[in-house]
């Protein structure tokens, strides 16, 4: 594959189109490759014991020499969270702003990565990578620090949004700069490629700050505890938490290992006011009024090994919910976890406690992304000669495309992306010219990349029927069975209560092994042993008494 010439610039996805989550964006430029965020996306039901999934960078490795920096437009996990799996395989150096920057950090401080070239930009700043010239762009986000980057090359200013949207009374009080986007719309720009999350949303965005009187309906008639829910790197929703509780004469406890660790960040960089009096450590709760107090968790979304799902089960050391007491779910119903968010509501009930949510209470929480009045201003600040949706599901690219189109973006210099898509940017002309090989990559405790899509099937084919173990001695010479079989079952029958289940599967097995390959109706060439014939015999009977398909292994002895 050749590279690009002096007369264009392509752009390849390797994640974050056709998906919600792990976004990782390449532009080329001259022969030289700019890499845009490295986001993780998390595990669903059908990728069962995965920790987090990040994209195949196969294609990048192969031109590691080519690439010449990782830009980050903000500090959320599908923008950075595959950074630490991602670096250490082509060792650019990072750019970001400040608070993305200190997440960073802390993320390479925990796996132990020390050389990386970190580089802290300022908004409207421009400094050139390779034969890049960015300037990052201030914009509103659900996380502090966010940034859109202008990208300058020789045949024109390409502008890649990040996510984004049009807060004008943010709680920091720095609004998105209208003006360097417009600034830009008036000097000319090529390409824009933007954020299509809220795309199916009429009207404009609300603001962080119309937060606020919600959570003060919420504390003023709060009677005992009160624990608010929300994202940890959210840090304008937890500045205002924090402001509420004070005000209702509660003291703070962070609780949650990233929530205490993305705060810390934030108050060493100034992005929240949180004075150290009034902070209550967990382990001290108990010397306090309960209705003096206010937790901020992690756990809104019902994770089953964070903080307030352990609080909803009380099977945390410190922190005990009752009658009385009040939970504020300050945070989306994220498509994919609404299952597990009423589960851990109605957890909550049993226990006595009231749970204040987006469902009931709509005003509680308000999204960190651009609807389509935000999107259609974008467009008319930065007058795109060319238009390429990004960050959404397939829905959201082709209705943020339709929109482009209805704002005056000619049909023809409009395409939708998909993954693996590597296109071609002139000034006059807009195509995809070739599919490059990429993917995604399981991340399993240790193990990166080794989880493959057969293990993945074993997994799902595990949990779904469950397994069986069949144990036995048989002779070297003829295969004859000299002790056993003895069967271990998981998942599949409750063995104390099915004594002549398992018995009826002993007999099946020595059956089998008495009649031997032929009998089982093995061809004559198939080399066949004692293991062979006994998973056979197992698979049948199951089929047969149960209707089920458990993985049957077989553990032979030959004496």
């Amino acid at each position: 594959m050749t590279s690009s010439t002096e007369g264009s610039v392509r752009i390849l996805p390797l994640g974050g189109l056709g998906e919600i989550g792990m976004n990782l964006m390449v532009y080329e430029c001259q022969g030289k490759l700019l890499v845009f965020d490295t986001g993780l996306t998390f595990p669903s039901p059908d990728t069962p014991g995965v920790d987090v999934i990040i994209p195949d960078i196969r294609w990048l490795e192969e031109r590691k020499q080519d690439v010449v920096g990782i830009i980050l437009t903000h500090g959320h996990e599908d923008h950075i969270g595959a950074l630490p799996y991602v670096w250490p395989r082509l060792e650019s150096p990072i750019f970001g702003t400040a608070f993305t920057l200190g997440l960073v950090k802390m993320k390479f401080k925990e796996h132990d990565l020390s050389t990386a070239t970190i580089r802290e930009v300022r908004h409207r700043e421009a400094f050139q990578v390779g034969p890049f010239n960015l300037i990052f762009i201030h914009v509103t986000h659900s996380i502090v620090d966010a940034s859109a980057v202008a990208i300058r090359t020789p045949i024109g200013t390409l502008l890649h949004s990040g996510d984004f949207k049009f807060d004008h009374t943010p709680v920091n009080g720095l609004t998105s700069d209208l003006f360097s986007l417009a600034k830009l719309g008036e000097e000319g720009v090529l390409a824009l490629l933007s954020d299509s999350t809220n795309v199916d949303r009429s009207g404009s965005s609300r603001s962080e700050s119309s937060v606020r009187p919600a959570l003060d309906e919420q504390m003023a008639r709060a009677q005992g505890l009160v624990v608010c829910a929300t994202f940890s790197s959210n840090i304008h929703r937890i500045q205002q938490i924090v402001d509420s509780a004070i005000a209702h004469g509660r003291k703070v406890v962070l609780n949650g290992r990233s929530m205490e660790a993305n705060v810390g960040v934030a108050r060493e960089l100034g992005f929240i006011r949180l004075d150290g009096d009034d902070l209550v450590t967990v382990k001290s709760i108990k010397n306090h009024e309960r209705h003096r107090l206010c937790i901020i968790s992690t756990g809104s979304q019902g994770e089953p090994n964070s903080s307030l799902m352990r609080i909803a089960h009380q099977e945390h050391r410190d922190i005990i919910l009752g009658a009385g007491d009040m939970v504020i779910l300050s945070s989306k119903f994220i498509p994919g976890n609404e299952r597990a968010i009423w589960s851990l509501i109605n957890l909550l009930y049993e226990r006595g406690v009231e749970v204040v949510h987006e469902k009931d209470n709509p005003h509680i929480h308000v999204s960190g992304h651009a609807p389509a009045d935000d999107l259609k201003t974008m467009l008319a600040l930065t007058k795109p000669r060319f238009f390429i949706p990004m960050h959404g599901e397939p829905r959201h690219l082709h209705l943020h495309r339709k929109l482009a189109l209805a704002m005056g973006v000619a049909e023809e210099r409009s395409l939708v992306m998909e993954n693996g898509d590597l296109v071609e940017l002139t000034p006059n002309h807009i195509s995809i010219i070739d599919r490059v090989e990429h993917g995604r990559v399981f991340v399993d405790g240790k193990g990166v990349g080794d989880i493959c899509d057969i293990v993945m099937r074993d997994r799902r084919h595990l949990s779904e029927d469950g397994m069986v173990v069949v144990v036995m001695v048989v002779a070297k010479d003829g295969g004859q069975l000299l002790e056993g079989p003895e069967i271990l079952t998981r998942g599949v029958i409750h063995e104390d209560e099915n004594p002549q289940m398992l018995e009826e599967m002993r007999e099946t097995v020595a059956q089998a092994l008495a009649i031997g390959a032929k009998g089982m109706d093995f061809n004559e060439d198939e080399q066949v042993g004692a293991s062979d014939i006994a998973v056979r015999a197992l698979r049948r009977f199951f089929k047969k008494r149960l209707g089920r398909r458990p993985v049957v292994l077989p553990m032979v002895m030959e004496m």
